[in-house]
């Protein structure tokens, strides 16, 4: 985990997952492209023409692309104060955990807002486990065994104590034609 502070609104992190993912698909583009273009045989000058024009081309997309990313990047930092105001609600927890549990590795390495640190929680707070805590000494010389949730937020473990359990967009388990997970929707 990193020592750093996530800097930035989480609309900065959402802007910089569009600008890193779309400079992403524009190397996986090149590099497709570059495949077709050379296959293994070998090459003519003309293709070696083609691909060197096409380089150009997604070497302008990645600059624009950064730049646009870094202007957007800037505009919602000035609005980084107001940003702390807005009242987050349970489906944005919800999507921010499911993405969390698909490129959380990601987030952390690029330090984007939208990481979530790995925490304990018990009824929607988090324990904490610094050297102070009543927790960290109960928990001293106990043998953890963890688990990972599949990013799963800590409001799914509420949902089921209200007997609301239920999937992430909302829908009911009986809303399928079934009574639970382990039964198959009709």
């Amino acid at each position: 985990m990193s020592n750093k502070k996530n800097t930035g609104s989480k609309l900065q992190g959402v802007s910089r997952l569009i600008t890193d993912a779309t400079i992403g698909v524009t190397d996986l583009v090149e590099s497709m492209h570059n495949r077709i273009v050379h296959p293994p045989l070998p090459s003519t000058p003309i293709q070696h023409l083609i691909t060197n024009i096409a380089g150009v081309t997604y070497k302008s997309i990645r600059w624009s692309t950064r730049l646009i990313g870094g202007g957007v990047d800037s505009a919602l930092g000035l609005f980084d104060s107001v940003s702390g105001e807005i009242k987050t609600t349970d489906e944005r927890e919800a999507i921010n955990s499911v993405l969390n549990g698909v490129i959380g590795d990601y987030l952390e390495k690029t330090e984007n807002p939208l990481e979530i640190d790995m925490q304990f929680r018990y009824q929607a707070k988090a324990i904490p486990l610094d050297e102070e805590s009543r927790v960290h000494h109960e928990l001293r010389d106990a043998q953890p065994v963890f688990s990972h949730d599949g990013g799963i937020s800590h409001l799914a473990s509420q949902r089921r104590e209200a007997g609301q359990a239920g999937l992430h967009d909302g829908r009911t388990w009986r809303g399928l034609g079934c009574d639970g997970p382990n039964q198959t929707p009709p």
